[in-house]
């Protein structure tokens, strides 16, 4: 999958007008605070409908102007598609192919991305939602229907937390009629969390694999073992995946039914995917507590990698990978392996703000971008 052209009109500071890209690598210079990420959240947006950085849609706009739009040319397997993304006055956000305005659910996948930013971070550093949010968007890349899944297990939550939250006020009415309602929401929680569970076991372990392999390519001074774990109430990935459909049910039944009492006592669910921990673990310990900013680095990229392998594997091509602040996230050796890595691999995107930084070997396809003070210049290129 490649991008062809991006096509901008008062997107944050950037100057309106059209951009084409190499198939390759593409170099975005620029000073700080020129548009270089800007630019690269721009393509995120148009693969995620999400920014890579927290802010509302209404911050996307240029200051001054009450929209915002961009439309991107994109080939994949042989076939070419036009998107948009756009923000309305008020701040709605639409999408879609063409001149088709489409639900999330349809339009994921119409280009895949993935982003390397120090924002991302938060993946490691951060609480067990941002890793579960980390292996979710992994599998949504390669299953898109697994968006739905999720969506309506969080419906499914928190329904059955407000249903607990009555009870422990005293507001359900009659006990029955709770413990008959509680009982529905546990057969819908049983049924989409056994399948979260299922997705996430065969997922973290394939990406395990993927990322001992990928780390120890990348960087070539000798480091411990990197390994993902998941941690449920029904156990770890090595005993979910593989495991039949029926057998996760009754063992995530069971867990709630043992569950029962202590979750009226804090009317608050307790057992589910939305508990599951995923760990990052580097040379035997928790990358979160023990782990240096360069070994969260160099963790983080090979996870990204990794599922950048994955999604290959299933859809037969990579997806356009992202690199913000290239210089000051990675040093020179992880650098090299990073560049030799994706060559061959990935239309690469990566922004800059050294004028001169060796790059290694250039590629067959590649081409340069300066951004001043929001305008895109081609400094040439295939």
């Amino acid at each position: 999958m490649t991008l062809e052209s991006l096509t901008l009109f008062n997107f944050r500071n950037l100057a309106n007008g059209a951009v084409s890209f190499s198939a390759g690598l593409n170099i975005v210079q620029g000073a700080n605070g020129q548009g270089k990420t800007n630019l690269m959240e721009a393509i995120y947006l148009l693969g995620t409908t999400k920014p890579f950085r927290r802010s509302r849609p209404r911050e996307l706009v240029a200051d001054g102007e009450d929209a915002c739009s961009l439309k991107g040319r994109v080939e994949k397997n042989g076939r070419g598609d036009d998107l948009f993304f756009s923000v309305a006055e008020g701040g709605v956000k639409r999408f879609g192919r063409g001149d088709e305005v489409q639900d999330l659910y349809d339009y994921i996948g119409a280009l895949d991305t993935l982003a390397f930013t120090g924002e991302h971070l938060s993946i490691v550093r951060g609480g067990p939602e941002e890793r579960r949010k980390f292996v979710d968007r992994g599998i949504v890349g390669i299953k898109p229907g697994y968006l739905k899944v999720l969506v309506d297990y969080r419906k499914a939550i928190r329904q059955k937390n407000r249903l607990l939250g009555d009870a422990g006020r005293g507001s359900t009415g009659n006990e029955r009629g709770f413990l008959i309602e509680l009982e529905a929401w546990n057969e819908r929680l049983i049924d989409l969390g056994s399948r979260i569970l299922m997705e996430r076991a065969a997922h973290v372990n394939r990406l395990h694999a993927l990322v001992r392999e990928i780390h120890s390519g990348l960087f070539s001074d000798a480091r411990p073992p990197v390994s993902m774990a998941m941690r449920t109430a029904i156990g770890d990935e090595r005993s979910i995946d593989g495991e039949d459909a029926g057998s996760v049910r009754e063992r995530l039944k069971q867990e709630l039914d043992s569950a029962s009492r202590r979750e009226r006592e804090r009317s608050v669910s307790l057992v589910g995917p939305h508990r599951d921990e995923i760990e990052f673990v580097y040379g035997g310990k928790p990358l979160r507590t023990f782990g240096s900013s360069g070994q969260q680095r160099g963790f983080l990229l090979a996870a990204k990698l990794g599922r950048a392998e994955i999604h290959r594997e299933v859809s037969g091509g990579y997806p356009v990978f992202l690199f913000d602040d290239f210089e000051s996230e990675l040093d020179r050796g992880g650098r090299t392996g990073f560049l030799q890595y994706c060559r061959d691999r990935f239309q690469l995107f990566i922004a800059l703000s050294a004028e001169e930084l060796d790059m290694g070997a250039p590629w067959d396809r590649q081409k340069r971008f300066r951004i001043q003070q929001g305008r895109v210049s081609d400094l040439g290129g295939c």
